[in-house]
């Protein structure tokens, strides 16, 4: 910009900084220089930037989970806006799962809980990674959960044929061992029948 001031005036101008998108948090310092066209006389002044990281979310996970195979289990995340902006945060993860919400609209400052349900259909060791992503900036967060799946209810089954012969109207018993392989208590239903059409009793 130019400015043209007679003998003693004064002027102000103003001079506009805009960090972009990928700068970082920082102090900058800037050099402004005022030269003279009619002659060499110049001026300089240094200022310091400081770039305030506005827009900003954290993300906080329940930390670990033990859950059991083939069944549901549920856990949440805290999303919190720690910026100086209302923003609205979409919320998604790396696993197959349904979120209460999958948007959520903050006011600086403010947090939500937001439940997430899920089920494996294999004991595994794993982690379900979770993102919340402004809508209105570059600001994102990651929370990392740990999870323990289990073979909660299993059973394993055989059975012991009897020794020597199998005669006509003679009862004869077979034993069935039953084991809970499972890491809870469970309750086991026994039932027999017969695929044959002979005219056998149990």
């Amino acid at each position: 910009n130019e400015l043209v001031l007679a003998s003693g005036e004064t002027s102000f101008c103003s001079v506009f900084i805009n960090p972009l998108n990928n700068t970082a948090a920082n102090k900058y310092p800037i050099t402004l220089n005022v030269n003279s066209e009619s002659s060499s006389a110049a001026a300089s002044a240094k200022i310091n930037v400081d770039v305030l990281n506005c827009n900003a979310v954290s993300l906080t996970a329940q930390g670990n989970v033990n859950a059991c195979a083939r069944e549901k289990f549920s856990t949440s995340v805290i999303i919190k806006n720690v910026g100086k902006a209302a923003e609205t945060f979409n919320i998604s993860a790396d696993s197959a799962g349904s979120f209460d919400k999958t948007s959520v609209k903050l006011d600086p400052g403010q947090s939500e809980t937001v439940e997430f349900e899920k089920s494996y259909e294999n004991a595994a060791t794993t982690k379900i990674k979770f993102l919340a992503r402004s809508k209105d900036s570059t600001a994102s967060a990651e929370a990392a959960l740990d999870v323990s799946v289990q073979e909660c209810f299993n059973f394993d089954a055989s059975l012991t044929q009897p020794t020597g012969l199998i005669c006509l109207r003679k009862p004869v018993s077979f034993d069935l061992n039953i084991k809970n392989t499972g890491d809870k208590t469970d309750v086991f239903a026994v039932d027999a029948r017969l695929e044959s059409q002979k005219q056998i009793a149990i």
